[in-house]
């Protein structure tokens, strides 16, 4: 679904397919190798809860809203990753 490509300069990005069909990228930049292999994953399991219909996980969830780097939910909403963020009551 998704994939982890290391460029010549030695940047990461991320290609993954999602469910409509169409292909989105995040480029990563020049990130340690775990750091590129974490976001993959979380990616990954992005696009199968999407896929399958599925609620994000209480970890996925915690990820997209906590995380230290404030365009996480910004680049996952204009790749389809999320839906819209429901406000809390």
């Amino acid at each position: 679904m998704a994939s982890l490509v290391k460029d010549p300069n030695g940047s990461f990005r991320i290609e993954v397919v999602v469910p409509d069909g169409s292909r989105k990228r995040v480029r990563l930049g020049k990130v340690p190798v775990k750091t590129a292999e974490s976001w993959h994953r979380r990616v990954e399991a992005l696009v199968s809860d999407l896929a399958a219909g599925e609620p994000h996980g209480r970890d996925l969830a915690a990820w997209l809203t906590e995380s230290p780097s404030s365009s996480t939910s910004g680049w996952c909403g204009r790749a389809w990753l999320i839906g819209e963020r429901q406000p809390r009551r």
